[in-house]
Protein backbone atom coordinates (compact mmCIF):
# COMPACT_ATOMS: atom_id res chain seq x y z
CA UNK A 1 0.00 0.00 0.00
CA UNK A 2 1.62 3.18 -0.96
CA UNK A 3 1.92 5.93 1.54
CA UNK A 4 -0.12 9.21 0.14
CA UNK A 5 1.42 12.47 0.65
CA UNK A 6 -0.68 16.24 0.57
CA UNK A 7 1.78 18.53 -0.50
CA UNK A 8 0.83 22.30 0.69
CA UNK A 9 3.02 24.59 -0.73
CA UNK A 10 2.12 28.06 -3.14
CA UNK A 11 5.44 27.08 -5.24
CA UNK A 12 4.67 24.77 -8.35
CA UNK A 13 8.49 24.22 -8.17
CA UNK A 14 8.60 22.63 -4.55
CA UNK A 15 5.59 20.49 -5.74
CA UNK A 16 7.61 19.47 -8.62
CA UNK A 17 11.15 18.85 -6.69
CA UNK A 18 8.83 16.28 -4.08
CA UNK A 19 6.46 14.61 -6.66
CA UNK A 20 10.18 13.79 -8.94
CA UNK A 21 11.87 12.07 -5.81
CA UNK A 22 9.24 9.71 -4.36
CA UNK A 23 9.42 6.43 -5.64
CA UNK A 24 6.19 5.58 -7.37
CA UNK A 25 5.93 2.28 -6.15
CA UNK A 26 6.12 3.14 -2.45
CA UNK A 27 4.31 6.76 -2.77
CA UNK A 28 1.54 8.86 -4.26
CA UNK A 29 0.49 12.73 -3.93
CA UNK A 30 -2.65 12.37 -3.35
CA UNK A 31 -3.10 16.34 -3.29
CA UNK A 32 -2.01 19.79 -3.31
CA UNK A 33 -2.82 23.29 -1.94
CA UNK A 34 -1.35 26.38 -2.23
CA UNK A 35 -2.09 27.97 0.96
CA UNK A 36 -2.79 26.94 4.09
CA UNK A 37 -6.66 27.22 4.33
CA UNK A 38 -6.85 24.62 1.02
CA UNK A 39 -4.37 22.48 3.07
CA UNK A 40 -6.72 22.55 6.07
CA UNK A 41 -9.60 21.40 3.25
CA UNK A 42 -8.08 18.86 2.08
CA UNK A 43 -6.75 16.95 5.01
CA UNK A 44 -10.39 17.39 5.86
CA UNK A 45 -11.52 15.21 2.87
CA UNK A 46 -8.17 13.15 1.24
CA UNK A 47 -6.86 11.88 5.01
CA UNK A 48 -3.62 11.75 3.45
CA UNK A 49 -0.74 9.72 5.60
CA UNK A 50 1.64 12.59 5.56
CA UNK A 51 1.77 16.21 4.99
CA UNK A 52 4.02 18.61 3.69
CA UNK A 53 3.62 22.31 4.55
CA UNK A 54 5.52 25.42 3.65
CA UNK A 55 6.11 27.59 6.36
CA UNK A 56 5.22 31.25 3.86
CA UNK A 57 1.70 31.05 2.53
CA UNK A 58 -0.97 33.72 1.33
CA UNK A 59 -3.91 33.47 3.26
CA UNK A 60 -3.16 30.99 5.57
CA UNK A 61 0.27 30.35 6.50
CA UNK A 62 1.99 27.03 7.48
CA UNK A 63 2.01 27.11 11.02
CA UNK A 64 -1.94 28.37 11.33
CA UNK A 65 -2.74 25.36 9.38
CA UNK A 66 -0.05 23.02 10.90
CA UNK A 67 -2.30 23.90 14.14
CA UNK A 68 -5.58 23.86 12.72
CA UNK A 69 -5.00 20.52 11.21
CA UNK A 70 -4.16 19.45 14.72
CA UNK A 71 -6.65 20.74 16.20
CA UNK A 72 -8.89 18.60 14.24
CA UNK A 73 -7.01 15.31 14.63
CA UNK A 74 -4.17 15.52 16.98
CA UNK A 75 -2.48 12.29 15.12
CA UNK A 76 -2.02 14.15 12.45
CA UNK A 77 1.44 13.85 10.75
CA UNK A 78 3.25 17.25 9.62
CA UNK A 79 6.70 17.81 7.50
CA UNK A 80 7.17 21.40 7.75
CA UNK A 81 9.25 23.06 5.22
CA UNK A 82 11.13 26.36 5.35
CA UNK A 83 13.16 28.51 3.60
CA UNK A 84 14.11 29.82 7.16
CA UNK A 85 15.61 27.67 9.86
CA UNK A 86 16.08 30.36 13.08
CA UNK A 87 14.93 29.02 16.34
CA UNK A 88 12.27 30.79 16.79
CA UNK A 89 10.23 29.30 13.67
CA UNK A 90 11.51 25.63 15.04
CA UNK A 91 10.28 26.22 18.77
CA UNK A 92 6.98 27.42 17.48
CA UNK A 93 6.54 24.51 15.09
CA UNK A 94 7.37 22.16 17.70
CA UNK A 95 5.11 23.81 20.15
CA UNK A 96 2.27 23.61 17.28
CA UNK A 97 2.88 19.57 17.43
CA UNK A 98 4.61 19.53 14.19
CA UNK A 99 6.77 16.05 13.65
CA UNK A 100 10.01 17.51 11.56
CA UNK A 101 10.76 20.27 9.70
CA UNK A 102 13.45 20.45 6.89
CA UNK A 103 15.22 23.43 5.71
CA UNK A 104 14.77 24.59 2.04
CA UNK A 105 16.50 23.39 0.14
CA UNK A 106 16.13 19.75 0.29
CA UNK A 107 18.16 17.02 -0.74
CA UNK A 108 16.27 13.82 -1.93
CA UNK A 109 17.66 11.74 0.64
CA UNK A 110 16.76 13.52 3.32
CA UNK A 111 12.77 14.17 2.24
CA UNK A 112 12.70 10.60 1.88
CA UNK A 113 13.90 9.85 5.12
CA UNK A 114 11.54 12.09 6.93
CA UNK A 115 9.11 10.59 4.74
CA UNK A 116 9.80 7.64 6.27
CA UNK A 117 10.37 8.48 10.25
CA UNK A 118 7.29 10.38 10.46
CA UNK A 119 5.05 7.75 8.39
CA UNK A 120 6.26 5.46 11.26
CA UNK A 121 5.78 7.35 14.46
CA UNK A 122 2.71 5.71 16.17
CA UNK A 123 1.39 8.65 17.61
CA UNK A 124 2.28 6.82 20.85
CA UNK A 125 2.89 10.11 22.87
CA UNK A 126 -0.20 11.76 22.06
CA UNK A 127 -2.32 8.23 22.95
CA UNK A 128 -0.07 7.27 26.15
CA UNK A 129 -1.55 11.23 27.09
CA UNK A 130 -4.75 10.80 26.23
CA UNK A 131 -5.29 7.16 27.98
CA UNK A 132 -4.07 9.12 31.21
CA UNK A 133 -7.70 10.59 32.09
CA UNK A 134 -7.74 9.85 35.62
CA UNK A 135 -4.24 11.60 36.11
CA UNK A 136 -5.61 14.55 34.93
CA UNK A 137 -8.64 14.03 37.14
CA UNK A 138 -6.66 14.16 39.84
CA UNK A 139 -4.92 17.60 39.10
CA UNK A 140 -8.52 19.27 38.23
CA UNK A 141 -9.42 17.71 41.71
CA UNK A 142 -7.01 19.20 43.54
CA UNK A 143 -7.11 22.84 41.61
CA UNK A 144 -11.00 22.72 42.63
CA UNK A 145 -10.64 21.91 46.28
CA UNK A 146 -7.74 24.51 46.74
CA UNK A 147 -9.60 27.07 44.67
CA UNK A 148 -12.43 26.78 46.66
CA UNK A 149 -10.33 27.47 49.60
CA UNK A 150 -8.35 30.03 48.27
CA UNK A 151 -11.17 31.94 46.60
CA UNK A 152 -14.65 31.20 48.62
CA UNK A 153 -13.34 29.80 52.47
CA UNK A 154 -15.02 26.58 51.22
CA UNK A 155 -13.84 23.13 52.33
CA UNK A 156 -15.32 20.18 50.16
CA UNK A 157 -16.26 16.67 50.17
CA UNK A 158 -16.25 14.78 46.82
CA UNK A 159 -18.63 12.21 46.06
CA UNK A 160 -18.36 9.32 42.75
CA UNK A 161 -16.12 10.29 40.03
CA UNK A 162 -18.82 9.09 36.86
CA UNK A 163 -17.94 8.87 33.21
CA UNK A 164 -19.57 10.77 31.10
CA UNK A 165 -20.75 10.05 27.63
CA UNK A 166 -22.68 12.65 25.36
CA UNK A 167 -25.24 14.40 26.92
CA UNK A 168 -24.75 16.92 30.19
CA UNK A 169 -27.96 17.35 31.70
CA UNK A 170 -26.89 20.81 33.42
CA UNK A 171 -28.75 21.98 36.60
CA UNK A 172 -29.21 25.60 34.94
CA UNK A 173 -26.01 26.83 34.82
CA UNK A 174 -22.88 25.98 33.04
CA UNK A 175 -19.50 27.16 32.16
CA UNK A 176 -17.33 26.15 29.36
CA UNK A 177 -14.24 26.82 28.43
CA UNK A 178 -12.00 24.75 26.16
CA UNK A 179 -8.75 23.29 26.54
CA UNK A 180 -5.90 23.36 22.98
CA UNK A 181 -2.65 21.80 22.31
CA UNK A 182 -1.34 18.79 21.56
CA UNK A 183 -4.72 17.32 23.32
CA UNK A 184 -8.45 18.85 23.07
CA UNK A 185 -10.62 19.01 25.06
CA UNK A 186 -13.49 20.99 27.21
CA UNK A 187 -14.12 21.85 31.33
CA UNK A 188 -17.48 22.69 32.74
CA UNK A 189 -18.69 23.82 35.78
CA UNK A 190 -22.28 22.92 36.26
CA UNK A 191 -24.75 23.75 39.37
CA UNK A 192 -27.75 26.21 40.25
CA UNK A 193 -28.24 29.29 40.04
CA UNK A 194 -29.08 29.59 43.51
CA UNK A 195 -25.83 27.76 44.60
CA UNK A 196 -23.89 30.01 42.04
CA UNK A 197 -25.25 32.74 43.87
CA UNK A 198 -24.10 31.41 46.99
CA UNK A 199 -20.76 30.73 46.26
CA UNK A 200 -20.22 33.90 44.17
CA UNK A 201 -21.64 35.70 47.71
CA UNK A 202 -18.89 33.65 49.75
CA UNK A 203 -15.91 34.69 47.41
CA UNK A 204 -17.01 38.46 47.42
CA UNK A 205 -18.69 38.92 50.84
CA UNK A 206 -22.03 40.12 49.62
CA UNK A 207 -25.59 38.84 48.82
CA UNK A 208 -26.35 38.68 45.12
CA UNK A 209 -29.78 37.57 43.44
CA UNK A 210 -30.44 35.31 40.31
CA UNK A 211 -30.70 38.76 38.07
CA UNK A 212 -27.26 39.96 39.35
CA UNK A 213 -24.66 39.28 36.68
CA UNK A 214 -22.29 39.71 38.55
CA UNK A 215 -22.69 35.75 39.05
CA UNK A 216 -21.62 34.77 35.89
CA UNK A 217 -18.33 37.21 35.31
CA UNK A 218 -17.52 35.64 39.12
CA UNK A 219 -18.18 31.80 38.24
CA UNK A 220 -16.11 32.20 34.75
CA UNK A 221 -13.37 33.54 36.54
CA UNK A 222 -13.56 30.68 39.23
CA UNK A 223 -13.38 27.93 36.63
CA UNK A 224 -10.95 29.94 34.40
CA UNK A 225 -8.51 30.34 37.53
CA UNK A 226 -8.67 26.59 38.62
CA UNK A 227 -8.53 25.33 35.15
CA UNK A 228 -5.10 27.43 34.91
CA UNK A 229 -4.11 26.04 37.64
CA UNK A 230 -4.57 22.45 36.67
CA UNK A 231 -3.22 22.72 33.16
CA UNK A 232 -0.54 24.40 34.44
CA UNK A 233 0.57 21.56 36.89
CA UNK A 234 -0.34 19.32 34.31
CA UNK A 235 2.24 20.80 31.77
CA UNK A 236 4.85 20.66 33.93
CA UNK A 237 4.65 17.48 34.75
CA UNK A 238 3.83 15.86 31.05
CA UNK A 239 6.03 18.02 29.20
CA UNK A 240 5.26 18.98 25.45
CA UNK A 241 1.58 18.89 25.74
CA UNK A 242 1.39 22.57 26.04
CA UNK A 243 -2.35 22.69 26.67
CA UNK A 244 -3.95 26.46 26.90
CA UNK A 245 -7.36 27.31 27.96
CA UNK A 246 -9.59 29.63 25.41
CA UNK A 247 -11.96 31.92 27.40
CA UNK A 248 -14.99 30.75 29.16
CA UNK A 249 -18.48 30.92 27.83
CA UNK A 250 -22.05 30.74 30.51
CA UNK A 251 -24.89 29.64 29.54
CA UNK A 252 -28.17 29.95 31.91
CA UNK A 253 -31.79 28.29 31.46
CA UNK A 254 -34.79 26.27 33.08
CA UNK A 255 -32.75 23.21 31.07
CA UNK A 256 -29.84 22.60 29.42
CA UNK A 257 -28.07 20.01 27.61
CA UNK A 258 -24.73 20.08 26.60
CA UNK A 259 -23.75 17.82 23.98
CA UNK A 260 -19.91 16.91 23.52
CA UNK A 261 -20.51 13.95 21.22
CA UNK A 262 -16.58 13.35 20.34
CA UNK A 263 -15.77 13.81 24.19
CA UNK A 264 -15.10 11.11 26.81
CA UNK A 265 -15.68 13.31 30.13
CA UNK A 266 -15.68 12.71 33.62
CA UNK A 267 -17.91 14.47 35.61
CA UNK A 268 -16.41 15.33 39.65
CA UNK A 269 -19.73 15.73 41.72
CA UNK A 270 -18.91 17.57 45.47
CA UNK A 271 -20.73 18.73 48.04
CA UNK A 272 -19.69 22.22 49.77
CA UNK A 273 -21.80 24.46 52.08
CA UNK A 274 -22.84 26.63 49.34
CA UNK A 275 -24.34 23.60 47.78
CA UNK A 276 -23.57 20.76 45.35
CA UNK A 277 -20.66 21.90 42.27
CA UNK A 278 -20.60 19.40 39.34
CA UNK A 279 -17.02 19.85 37.27
CA UNK A 280 -17.06 17.55 34.08
CA UNK A 281 -13.38 16.96 32.63
CA UNK A 282 -12.74 15.69 29.33
CA UNK A 283 -10.57 15.11 26.07
CA UNK A 284 -11.58 14.80 22.59
CA UNK A 285 -10.63 11.49 21.00
CA UNK A 286 -9.59 9.90 24.58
Amino acid sequence: MKIRILVVDDSPFIYKAIARILPEDDYEICGSGKNGQEGVELYQRLKPDVVTMDITMPIMDGLAAAREILRRDPKAKIIMLSAMGDEEIVQEAKTAGIKMILKKPFKAPDMLAALSKVYALDNSDAEDAAQQDDNYLEYFRTALKDTLQDMAGLECSFGETELQQGILESEGLAVILGIAGKMTGRVILDTSREVACRLCGMMNGEEYGLEDDFVLFSLAEFLNILSGNATTNINNSHRGLNLRLAPPSVFVGRRLNINSPKVKAHMIRMETAAGAINLSVGFEGS
